[in-house]
């Protein structure tokens, strides 16, 4: 039994960080463990921080396709949707693996220009996030059929957390990009009759309290609805 996570760093992080705190992805390997003893449970979160729909698709068919699961979870959407200080191409530059003289210069000028005002700069950019609509819609079914060619593995999708008044007030308009490509999420489960995780009954204060990352208690929710809905839809 083999499942595979592909997301950003809201599939990984606990926040606030705590001792023994794990993610959904390491609490649903528990759960699966102890309810099929005599089969192994492999569960590889392939997961990265930042990640948006175009950072997977360069590593979609060389590592996360050939990992070969029975089933994925997709939890994309919120580095894509949010509003931003600063464009993608920016944000490469900043996030590029290497150290160059010129990632240096930009990451100067966006901690000492951009990060100290995102806020104004986010408006000043017309609210635009990284990832339009159109760009999200498109690049998230890619991801959906590349995964049909390559597997028959069930899909299971993730919706993008509400945002807290603190992210909303640093990056505006968040709130509502967020619902909308939700929507887009929602429609594609119609379209390719995936499988869509409803986390209406979950709450910033207790389970994402920096209004995008869960909690402990965040991810064991998670990883509970996400079991019960292998359960009801027998995926595995």
């Amino acid at each position: 039994m083999k499942i595979t996570v592909v997301g950003n760093s809201i599939a990984l992080r606990v926040r606030p960080q705590i001792a023994n705190g794990k993610n959904y992805a390491a609490y649903l390997q528990d759960a699966l463990s102890k309810i099929n003893r005599e089969e192994d449970v492999e569960l590889i979160n392939t997961a990265f921080s930042r990640a948006t729909v175009y950072d997977i698709h360069r590593v979609l068919s060389s590592e996360i396709a050939k990992t070969n699961p029975d089933l994925f979870i997709i939890n994309l959407g919120v580095c894509d949707a949010s509003t931003r200080e600063i464009p993608y191409w920016f944000a490469e530059i900043l996030n590029a693996k290497k150290e160059t003289p010129i990632k240096k210069i930009f990451t100067g000028i966006h901690h000492l220009v951009f990060k100290k005002n995102r806020a104004f700069f986010v408006r000043l950019r017309g609210k635009k996030p990284w990832i339009s609509l159109k760009q999200f819609d498109s690049g998230y079914r890619i991801i959906i059929d590349e995964i049909r060619k390559n597997s028959n593995a069930h899909v299971i999708c993730l919706p993008i957390n509400p945002p807290d008044e603190r992210v909303e007030s640093i990056l505006p308009g968040s709130a509502k990009n967020y619902v909308k490509y939700n929507s887009i999420i929602k429609q594609i489960c119609k379209d390719y009759n995936l499988v869509w995780i409803n986390l209406d009954h979950l709450n910033s204060l207790d389970h994402f309290p920096d209004g995008a990352h869960y909690s402990d208690l965040g991810h064991q929710l998670v990883s509970k609805a996400i079991l019960n809905k292998i359960k009801e839809k027998h995926l595995l």
